[in-house]
Formats: C-alpha cells, sequence, structure tokens
C-alpha cells in the first residue's frame, strides 16, 4: 500500500498537484514516520529551507549515509563553496528522486523564475545557476512505469467521468465519453 501511496504522491508533482500530494504524505508519515521515501518526497514539496532541513534530518536520523540528504543539508546550511546552491540543489533531488518524467513545462518555469535553467542534451541534464553547472547523465535517473494504476489514470483524468458525460459501447461494453466517436477499448466507430 506504502509502494503505490507514494507512486500517487509522484504522480501529484508530476502534475503540479503539490498540495495533494502534501495531504497524501502527511497522512502517510502519521502511519509511519520511518518511510525515508516519504520524507524524501516531503523535502521537495517544502517552499521553506528550514522545513526542506528538517525532512532531510529525518532522513539522516533513519539513514545516516544518505549522501543525498547529507549534500542537501550541507547545500541549504551555506557550509560548502563545492556544493550547488539550494535551488539547484532542489532541481538535482528532484531528478534523482522522480527521474526526468517530473518535468514539465510548468515545472521548468517554476524553477526559470528561481534563475535555474535546466536543459537536455546528448542523454545528460544540465542544471545550472548563474555560473554553477552540475551534469547528470541520463541513465542515472530513474526511468518512469510502463503503465499507471487504476486511480492514478483516475486522477490525472480529473476523476470518473459523470453518469451523464459517458455511454456504453454497444460493441465491447466499455464505459466512454459520450463526444467520443470511436470507442478507446475497440476502436469500434461510435454513433452520435
Amino acid at each position: 500500500m506504502t509502494d503505490k501511496l507514494l507512486e500517487l504522491v509522484r504522480l501529484c508533482i508530476q502534475s503540479g498537484e503539490n498540495e495533494n500530494a502534501l495531504n497524501i504524505l502527511t497522512g502517510l508519515l502519521r502511519a509511519d514516520q520511518n518511510c525515508v521515501p516519504a520524507w524524501e518526497l516531503m523535502a521537495l514539496l517544502q517552499e521553506d529551507p528550514r522545513k526542506r532541513a528538517d525532512c532531510y534530518q529525518q532522513i539522516l536520523r533513519l539513514e545516516p549515509g544518505h549522501q543525498i540528504a547529507k549534500d542537501s543539508l550541507t547545500a541549504l546550511s551555506g557550509e560548502s563553496d563545492h556544493l550547488p546552491p539550494p535551488e539547484v540543489q532542489q532541481v538535482l533531488d528532484l531528478l534523482r528522486t522522480l527521474g526526468l518524467g517530473a518535468f514539465d513545462e510548468y515545472t521548468y518555469e517554476r524553477f526559470r523564475k528561481l534563475g535555474v535553467e535546466i536543459t537536455v542534451v546528448d542523454n545528460y541534464v544540465t542544471v545550472s545557476s548563474g555560473t554553477r553547472e552540475v551534469k547528470i547523465h541520463t541513465s542515472t535517473l530513474p526511468q518512469g512505469r510502463e503503465e499507471l494504476y487504476t486511480d492514478e489514470v483516475l486522477v490525472s483524468a480529473g476523476g470518473p467521468l459523470s453518469p451523464d458525460d459517458c455511454m456504453e459501447c454497444p460493441y465491447c461494453k466499455a464505459v466512454v465519453p459520450r463526444i467520443s466517436t470511436r470507442c478507446v477499448w475497440c476502436s469500434a466507430e461510435l454513433k452520435s
């Protein structure tokens, strides 16, 4: 169940539904305060650097060798000149946790406003801010799943269709949107 909820949180983050992601994560962490992946995602969603630092400290409490949490905490505290600025570190954390699938136009724009440029060229993701630049090979990033869970499909579609907005395909009996001219399941042409 935890894995399914974490995937739902990732989907919410990818679609810009951060408030829904926070609500799910809060419930998940109430049930299991030792869930490192939940703390990682919670850190990604925190705008306040102190709250983000708290999340990384929780991760280090559970996994003292967690390198991403160590680097992120160091970057947030400004203790190291060799680490990227916090906003670049936030992009790197997002990439390492969710992969390139987390970046849509909304996400790119959000980071552009913070002065962070993200480019993908020749299997490398370049994250830069000012004169600082970090490159990551795409093979080191998590890959998206091939299929979605049913509840993920419903969330991404904006919820189930109302009875007035759907109809039954006369050929395969699948429920399809009333405005469809072709069944998405059996490809049969539908009469209007």
